[in-house]
């Protein structure tokens, strides 16, 4: 897999991709974990691009009742809004669209 592959299957797939100083923080959905890998052996080639691109890719997790972007990581895979106050908002409901 190139790293262009690598991106756009991310983005495809509504992962989300941020770097913090040296390291790379992902949030994948359960059906795109096989990418984890690519993205450990492309570190050192993700972090400048993220790092020139806002330091982030992918779509942003919001709250699906009031669409506000102030969300709470509760768990691996559950949000809090705290916006609204919605509880157990899961990475893909929060990544969807409509």
């Amino acid at each position: 897999m190139t790293i262009n592959n690598l991106l756009r299957e991310i983005k495809r797939s509504g992962g989300l991709l941020t770097v913090d100083g040296d390291a790379i923080e992902y949030k994948l959905p359960a059906h795109s974990t096989h990418l984890i890998e690519s993205v450990r052996r492309y570190k050192a080639d993700l972090i400048p691009f993220l790092r020139a691109h806002g330091g982030c890719l992918g779509r942003f997790p919001h709250c699906p009742s009031c669409a506000s972007y102030r969300l709470i990581l509760d768990s691996a895979d559950s949000f809090t809004c705290s916006g609204c106050g919605k509880t157990s908002i899961d990475f893909e409901q929060a990544l969807r669209v409509n």
